[in-house]
């Protein structure tokens, strides 16, 4: 039996293959967990899927984190915004922090809103988490955020630089 008194079996479970972890501060909107939003959308290989948060809602704060098995050295990650519709908001300031360090913020721009992407460099460093909190968008604090669209990323391509190094991709799996 599990911790809460499950049986093996009995209780919908998620597995992540491809990092130790990952999470987000939230997915989808503020009523509902979407599961098409979810976190792993980020780094399966398809840029038209995407976690997605803060549909109907401020984002400025939300941020999603990977912890990888090992620790890699790179100086850049590419970044694809959500690209399927609605999308009329974007992201256009994020903070990067490796390993719970200190903030290293960058603008994103139109290149982030396509299927290439946008790198952004950050100088050359290993480390073994990486969390992107979203700053500001497109379209700042409005009074009102009624029928404005989530934002989010369809891809976060990291690699590092080693020779043979792959990207990193999850691969969830929900046993029923």
């Amino acid at each position: 039996a599990y911790a809460d008194g499950l049986v093996p079996g009995t209780a919908t479970t998620t597995r992540l293959d491809g990092v130790k972890a990952l999470g987000a501060s939230a997915y989808g909107n503020p009523i509902t967990y979407t599961p098409e939003d979810r976190p792993a959308r980020a780094f399966d290989g398809d840029p038209l899927t995407a976690w997605r948060v803060g549909a109907f809602d401020d984002v400025q704060g939300d941020h999603i984190r990977v912890a990888l098995d090992h620790p890699i050295t790179t100086d850049h990650v590419n970044l694809v915004q959500a690209l399927v519709p609605p999308n009329e908001r974007h992201i256009t300031r994020l903070a990067l922090r490796f390993d719970g360090g200190p903030p290293y913020v960058v603008s994103l721009d139109h290149a982030s809103r396509t299927a290439r992407g946008q790198t952004v460099g950050f100088g050359r460093r290993s480390f073994r988490t990486l969390d992107l909190e979203i700053l500001d968008t497109n379209l700042g604090r409005p009074l009102s955020y009624g029928g404005v669209s989530p934002v989010g990323f369809g891809e976060i391509r990291l690699r590092g630089d080693a020779p043979g190094a792959r990207p990193i991709r999850v691969h969830e799996v929900v046993r029923m």
